[in-house]
């Protein structure tokens, strides 16, 4: 491996930049748990992606109806679960039947859960887990493994604060809590703490050198480095071909969410097909990739991506924008019903993790700029990822709302933050003059 380091990296890094070159031929293995890697649902993901092993787990949808009739009017068709049960998952459900409070099945359970609620775009999966957590939830410091999956599920709720406590505690318990740690940079890239984020890329490296270079590649690259981070990133692709599949469409695919970032178009394109060749339809890539078609308007590229893929929020939305733009006025009513039902059930359950959803529906679907800012701005007030400032720079464009933009540009300066996708946004706002 060659010995030098991006400058980038240094210049963030300091002295501990060695750190990250060891990273790349670390022989460290974390200790035999499979990681529990964090997002929504968002968002659901590593750093900018979730990397979860989904091969192994039906990706059958649910079907969803609407009926009206007050209160007996039908929300939701559930599915038979019962029916796409692993051997695995009623051997569990047994034994936590039989004893409760037995920590290890419970958190194995609450574990698959987890990973079907990211596999399926099904919310209902991570109250089933957080129903299973129920006897520790209130705790103060609950056993590791119960303390680590609440903190992963209060993150889902968007609640993080409270996640971030979570993970803090552990890590004073276990500093060499390498799930802890991976989930607390992610925490930390949602909120826009890089810093943060970046101190525990590097303490990351002895656990998991894989995901600590593709953690810090992802920060260098939201912080005008892109470059940087692909020379860091390329030092991971030789062992490829050794990793899940999950995981090398997750690196594929942040290949090229860098790639992006750094104005390299064709290459982001060819990292984006190299991550659609894996026998994996995984929604983190089906998210990133069908943004990227629909800002290249290649509209009818991107529903031809998700037309079965809708059983995900971020896809139905990016779905209903692509049949907006090709004028499909049939299909669009069809994904905005879809949409309002899923957004009623959102408020239903009292979740603030739609706002984004609600947000780009008003100000693309809906064309309600004033509505788009206020969702905009209450979900950017809570989660800061790229896509999050991008929607409330949109709509504050949209509103004239300068004093928002300079809220953004500020935020921006602080956090060293680059993100290439506003940049027409602000230009246009400082040539508009309104």
């Amino acid at each position: 491996m060659s010995s030098t380091v991006p400058k980038a990296a240094k210049a963030i890094f300091g002295n501990r930049a060695a750190v990250v070159e060891q990273a790349g031929n670390a022989g460290a293995e974390y200790r035999g748990e499979s990681f529990l890697l964090p997002r929504p649902w968002i968002a659901l993901v590593v750093i900018t992606g979730a990397v979860a092993l989904l091969g192994w787990l039906s990706s059958e949808p649910f079907v969803e109806t609407t009926v009206s009739g007050g209160d007996d009017e039908v929300l939701l068709v559930l599915p038979t679960f019962s029916a796409r049960e692993s051997g695995r998952e009623r051997a569990l459900k047994t034994l936590v039947q039989a004893s409760p409070r037995d920590i290890v099945p419970v958190a194995a359970l609450a574990q698959l859960y987890i990973e079907r609620s990211r596999s399926e775009s099904d919310p209902r999966y991570l109250g089933y887990a957080q129903h299973l957590l129920g006897p520790w939830w209130q705790e103060d410091s609950p056993p590791p493994a119960i303390q680590r999956l609440r903190a992963i599920l209060l993150q889902g709720q968007h609640r993080f604060k409270p996640a971030i406590a979570d993970l803090d505690d552990l890590l004073q318990r276990d500093p060499h809590d390498a799930q802890s740690l991976l989930t607390r940079a992610t925490v930390h890239q949602v909120l826009g703490n890089y810093r943060e984020a970046l101190a525990d890329c590097l303490r990351l490296s002895r656990y998991a050198p894989l995901h600590a270079i593709a953690c810090t590649g992802s920060i260098l690259s939201l912080t005008g480095r892109a470059a940087s981070a692909q020379t860091l990133m390329s030092r991971i692709e030789p062992q490829l071909p050794n990793e899940p599949v999950a995981t090398r469409q997750w690196v594929l695919t942040l290949r090229g969410e860098i790639a992006e970032r750094g104005n390299q178009i064709e290459q982001a394109e060819r990292y984006y097909r190299l991550a659609l060749n894996e026998p994996l339809r995984g929604p983190y890539l089906l998210r990133v990739y069908s943004q990227f078609l629909l800002r290249k308007g290649q509209a009818l590229d991107a529903l031809a991506l998700l037309r079965d893929e809708t059983h995900d929020d971020s896809l139905l939305l990016h779905a209903a924008i692509a049949a907006q733009r090709i004028d499909d006025k049939e299909l669009l009513r069809q994904y905005m019903g879809l949409i309002d039902t899923r957004l009623r059930n959102a408020r239903l359950r009292g979740s603030s993790s739609h706002y984004y959803l609600a947000g780009r529906y008003a100000l693309e679907i809906e064309q309600l700029p004033a509505k788009a800012l206020r969702l905009a701005r209450a979900n950017w007030l809570q989660s800061k990822e790229e896509r999050d400032t991008e929607l409330l720079a949109a709509a504050a464009v949209a509103n004239g709302d300068q004093a928002v933009l300079r809220e953004i540009e500020h935020w921006m300066s602080a956090q060293n933050a680059v993100l290439p996708q506003l940049a027409p946004l602000l230009k246009a706002n400082a040539n508009d003059p309104r």
